[in-house]
């Protein structure tokens, strides 16, 4: 399930990218679209790479097999997946450094926060909020690109005024647990659970 989300956001993000790449004849997206150009491509910890000697497991390499799916389709596309960098804390200068001189990758991980109170208000950023009602050729099942992401996932990384900077990656999540003995003993049903945050600090 994961690699399959993790295949629609690569997919998606190389959408959203070659958008902008010139296109000499119609349509001007989907497999039929003559798409040119090379995508650098900054995946993180995800960064596709060969198993090293010290590796625990293996390294994430699906990013590989999407990009030479997509290939397939638009064959005059080239996608260069950048190493993982070793900048740790410093990975913000690194990305706003070319941010600014205009050389930073076409496709980078970033947090939503970053590029909701810095990067999307300061012009760095393409807010994909027109891209994503257009229709989608690709992921079976989901009529515009928008339609990939459930509310729970696309809600909270949207940016003050409803600004889409950033495709969501990955997510955490959270989990609740409770102990139904307590609740009873306390008095409370323990077949109702609190519905919000509120209700469980009463």
């Amino acid at each position: 399930m994961r690699k399959t989300s993790f295949a629609v956001w690569i997919v998606s993000l190389l959408f959203v990218c070659m958008v902008a790449v010139p296109v000499l004849s119609a349509p001007v997206f989907g497999p039929e679209a003559e798409f040119e150009g090379k995508l650098t491509i900054y995946l993180q910890a995800y960064a596709p790479r060969e198993r090293r000697a010290t590796d625990r497991w293996d390294p994430p390499q699906y990013a590989w097999q999407i990009a030479a799916d997509y290939q397939k389709i638009h064959p005059k596309v080239e996608i260069e997946f950048l190493d993982e960098t070793s900048t740790g804390e410093n990975y913000d200068t690194w990305l706003r450094t070319r941010l600014i001189g205009r050389n930073a990758p076409d496709i980078f991980w970033v947090q939503n926060f970053d590029a909701n109170q810095t990067y999307g208000p300061q012009g760095l950023l393409v807010d994909l909020r027109e891209y994503l009602s257009l229709p989608n050729p690709y992921a079976e099942g989901f009529e515009t690109w928008g339609d990939i992401f459930t509310p729970q996932t696309w809600d909270p990384v949207k940016g003050p005024n409803g600004e889409h900077y950033v495709v969501v990656g990955d997510v955490v999540v959270t989990p609740w647990f409770y102990n139904k003995d307590i609740f009873a003993a306390a008095g409370l049903d323990p077949d109702r659970t609190p519905e919000t945050f509120g209700e469980w600090l009463e």
